[in-house]
């Protein structure tokens, strides 16, 4: 009886050891299983943050659209930019380039050379810098208390369909083929962005009369008024006080017709007649005091259109382009990817490398009017 309780006693212990290697070796499986799946996401990630293999970084794309990999970290709130998102607006510019027939402006698009690449990596470059603006832009906005709701979206792209003469089947066909958006995506990504552009703009204008700038703005326009007595002391006043590229001309403009205008200056000369100098306009870009030298009306078979021929007095001051340059310049934002930094005197992201910055230079120097730059 001894020998059979021994027997059935070693034979359960060889069980339990059979059953304790079948579980050690169902546990190694799955060590070797988890061991490998961490090797090939910590792999992709490498080379997404250090750059490493830019080809075979690119191959991995689709991936890195998947997953919300963080790109850059914007001002002291922590804002986010993921991989998702700013890769998806990468190919989305693509595809809008590789729609468009570029050649009945003269111009030919091809990202297949060397240099077409090269131009390529600088959108990427700048489709980060516009989505960190975006980021600073709306954190400045809701500082003010300046807000965007829903409603205010909808009416916006419902306004500009009227405008344009356009529909919604339209717009969302074209938004499709052009950059594969949907249209919420068109909302999200736009027009909700430059709703809040628009509208820090706005607070900005109404803030700009307590400066100094716009004093002296005034101080010039109070001359123009107490010099008419029949004289055009205009052009003299342009060449003391005027500024930017119109003053080398006298102030003088070339006949403009209404898109060609910047909105803020139509808006402040659409009812003035010849000869009628406007009051300070402030744009984006600085302050004008405008004469309307001539306006004539252009027609054709289906429409008509007005056009101006101007001249100007520009007072740069601290336009809203500068104010918010030197908001990004002094923007806390710190970049994840070994490819870029952010350089707080442009208030810009530049390549870390210096070659290729220098590259971009003389690509933009010499490409000047290419759309895809």
């Amino acid at each position: 009886m001894k020998t059979k309780k021994s027997k059935i006693k070693r034979g359960k212990n060889k069980e339990g050891r059979l059953r304790k290697n079948n579980n050690l070796k169902i546990w190694k499986w799955f060590g070797w299983l988890g061991g490998v799946i961490l090797l090939l996401l910590i792999i992709p990630v490498f080379i997404f943050y250090s750059g490493f293999g830019r080809k075979f970084a690119d191959r991995l794309n689709f991936i890195y659209e998947k997953l919300p990999l963080p790109v850059a970290r914007v001002g002291t709130s922590g804002a986010l930019i993921t991989s998702r998102e700013w890769l998806q607006d990468f190919d989305s510019v693509k595809q809008f380039y590789n729609s468009r027939n570029f050649s009945s402006q003269g111009k030919r698009i091809d990202f297949s050379t060397k240099q077409g690449q090269l131009r390529l990596q600088i959108k990427k470059k700048d489709i980060l810098d516009k989505l960190i603006e975006d980021k600073i832009i709306m954190a400045l906005a809701k500082k003010n208390g300046i807000t965007v709701s829903k409603q205010e979206v909808d009416e916006a792209v419902q306004q500009s369909l009227e405008k344009s003469g356009g529909n919604y089947q339209e717009l969302i066909l074209n938004l499709k083929a052009s950059y594969g958006w949907s249209l919420d995506d068109f909302k999200n990504k736009v027009v909700k962005n430059q709703l809040y552009a628009k509208k820090l703009f706005q607070w900005y204008q109404k803030n700009i009369p307590t400066t100094k700038q716009y004093k002296q703005a005034q101080v010039i326009k109070n001359k123009i008024i107490q010099s008419q007595d029949g004289q055009d002391n205009f052009s003299d006043i342009v060449e003391k006080f005027s500024e930017g590229d119109s003053a080398k001309n006298d102030g003088n403009l070339n006949w403009m017709s209404e898109n060609q205008i910047i909105p803020e200056v139509l808006a402040g000369i659409r009812d003035l007649k010849k000869g009628e100098i406007s009051d300070i306009i402030v744009s984006p870009l600085g302050m004008h005091i405008v004469k309307i030298k001539d306006v004539r009306e252009i027609k054709d078979d289906q429409s008509s259109r007005k056009e101006y021929k101007l001249q100007q007095i520009f007072i740069r001051g601290v336009s809203f382009v500068d104010w918010l340059r030197k908001i990004k310049s002094g923007t806390e934002v710190k970049i994840f990817i070994g490819k870029y930094k952010w350089d707080r005197n442009k208030g810009e992201v530049v390549f870390s490398n210096q070659q290729l910055r220098r590259r971009e230079g003389q690509i933009r120097r010499e490409s000047e009017g290419d759309p895809s730059l």
